[in-house]
């Protein structure tokens, strides 16, 4: 096993004693400060593109659950918390886009966004 998927294994076993109602309080909060203005431009974008109730819930469920996995994940990897968050400046973007092309299409643009970005920071 390597080294690195150790030191994930072991975060993930010492994660119990790791709570306190101090650092789950800490928690809470910055998940609900870094929530609650961000997914307003999310709303936003979603109904700029006229999406229906069904679509709107999916596209916030999507970047929620995404950016809830990608907190935990980080959490454990680095071993300190990590607030994952989705790309707001990406979300204003398509807040203007979202209206022109398909949402299918939207959604590939979004992903290979993401995929650049990805490839930018293994770049270094």
């Amino acid at each position: 096993m390597t080294a690195s998927l150790t030191r994930f294994l072991t975060s993930l076993r010492d994660l119990p004693r790791a709570y306190t109602w101090t650092s789950l309080l800490v928690g809470l909060l910055a998940v609900i400060v870094a929530f609650s203005g961000p997914v307003l431009i999310v709303l936003q974008a979603a109904q700029s593109a006229r999406l229906t109730p069904e679509q709107t819930t999916s596209f916030v469920w999507a970047v929620v659950i995404g950016s809830g996995l990608m907190s935990i994940f980080m959490s454990l990897w680095y071993r300190m918390p990590v607030l994952g968050a989705w790309s707001t400046p990406g979300v204003v973007l398509q807040i203007s886009s979202l209206g022109l092309y398909e949402y299918h299409e939207e959604i590939g643009t979004f992903v290979m966004e993401g995929a650049g970005v990805k490839l930018l920071g293994l770049s270094g």
